[in-house]
């Protein structure tokens, strides 16, 4: 079955739907939700994060979508996670963290980009959310009432 909506390279991720549905449980965590003093998580994080889905490629794998204690969204790639399989080494693994924050920005690990494949769906999802990072600094104005003071 495929899916259509808001991504204009063609259908959404098989898994779009199970990362909306966590999105939503976000919604109704409170503070102190980790039992670490974690923040609830903002709607602007949950915005951000859900329109990042759906413009990814469908075929991108499965992301982990975890809430962050400082009341962002992460959404992490890791697929080295087999640790007993003698034979991990024969293939590079692709580990990305894609963080969301309280204020919908978007945060990319670089280090975590540098260790991936060009051609990887995975590369590609690190790829969009830079572009997506930066299409989302240039619209964002910020009210005369709230500029930083001159030094």
């Amino acid at each position: 079955m495929t899916k259509s909506g808001g991504n204009s390279a063609g259908p959404m991720v098989s898994w779009f739907d199970e990362a909306q549905n966590c999105l939503e449980k976000f919604q109704g965590l409170r503070e102190d939700w980790d039992s670490y003093g974690g923040l609830p998580i903002t709607p602007r994080s949950i915005e951000s994060a859900r329109k990042y889905l759906t413009r990814l490629a469908a075929d991108t794998p499965r992301a982990l979508v975890i809430p962050t204690a400082q009341g962002g969204v992460s959404l992490e790639w890791i697929t080295d996670q087999d640790h007993v399989d003698s034979f991990r080494w024969l293939r590079a693994p692709e580990n990305l963290s894609i963080e969301f924050t309280p204020e919908g920005a978007i945060e990319v690990d670089e280090e975590d980009v540098a260790d991936l494949s060009e051609g990887s769906a995975v590369y590609r999802a690190a790829v969009l959310a830079r572009a997506v990072s930066r299409e989302s600094t240039t619209q964002i104005a910020v009210p005369p009432d709230i500029q930083r003071p001159q030094q």
